[in-house]
């Protein structure tokens, strides 16, 4: 766009019969969209609440409809998803049901997988939804989650194609659009990172001794670092190490503030003032 026309208005809508969604596939929400994208809207007219796809070019909808069912709207390129995840039952099933933006016509309905906790109920997420994470792992249409048998999968959510399953059981903790760190399970036993590519487990790491039901539970897979938060009795621990070779490059006490390339930052309330909290910058 030339510098003139920067910061100009592209379309507006008056009085919009739809509520914009701001869930996505492996990433953060996102504040705007490219503007030639699709973003998820459910719509606000009168009888059941339906999805359809926001052409973030235009700022028409396009005429798919999708019934929402319950949890997250997402879109794939121009394919519109829906995930249920309280499936009745005790395997943990994450309903998936797709249509083409466009036309409204089936594109898959299908079932993925999430973990038994150590409690025996069902963790239900397939991503970090309750702190600002990607609700659900993986990128672009593929999403991660787990077999009935607990293995690592990736499926895409367009077609229903399971573009790989691990040899080894694992269930999705953080990742990006090139990498995905798993666990034994969703809250204990040893820490690895696979490539998202194919599968590949690119390296294991012992338990770090940091549970998955702590309140200080946090993970995450950023630049050439992969972090882990959680706290043993009360007191918050971040263990860092190298995303190319798992070795481990620091722990310390506190909270994960902050994590990129070469960089971490830490916040601690110890020698801060009260109601304060003292950062501190890693830099590796």
């Amino acid at each position: 766009m030339p510098p003139s026309s920067a910061g100009a208005v592209l379309w507006s809508v008056d009085e919009p019969d739809f509520y914009l969604q701001d869930d996505v596939i492996g990433g953060q929400r996102t504040l705007a969209a490219d503007a030639s994208a699709f973003l998820p809207v459910t719509t606000s007219s009168s009888g059941p609440a339906a999805g359809a796809l926001l052409d973030t070019a235009t700022g028409r909808l396009l005429t798919g409809r999708l019934t929402t069912l319950g949890w997250y709207l997402v879109a794939a390129g121009d394919t519109l998803v829906a995930t249920e995840h309280d499936t009745p039952g005790r395997d943990c099933a994450v309903t998936v049901t797709a249509v083409d933006g466009r036309t409204g016509t089936s594109a898959w309905n299908g079932t993925l997988y999430s973990r038994l906790r150590a409690d025996g109920e069902c963790q239900k997420t397939l991503g970090r939804p309750y702190d600002g994470g990607p609700v659900l792992f993986g990128s672009g249409s593929a999403v991660a989650s787990v077999t009935r048998t607990g293995r690592t999968t990736l499926t895409d959510v367009t077609t229903g194609t399971v573009r790989w399953t691990a040899d080894q059981a694992g269930t999705p903790i953080a990742g990006d659009d090139r990498r995905l760190l798993v666990r034994d399970n969703a809250e204990s036993g040893p820490v690895a990172l696979l490539d998202l590519a194919d599968g590949r487990r690119l390296w294991t790491v012992p338990d770090p001794g940091l549970p998955g039901t702590s309140a200080s539970w946090d993970s995450a897979v950023a630049g050439d670092l992969v972090a882990v938060m959680g706290a043993t009795g009360d007191r918050p621990y971040v263990q860092i190490h190298d995303a190319a070779t798992g070795r481990q490059l620091a722990r310390r006490g506190g909270w994960l503030t902050g994590l990129g390339d070469g960089w971490a930052m830490v916040s601690t309330s110890v020698d801060a003032a009260a109601g304060r909290l003292t950062l501190h910058m890693l830099r590796f």
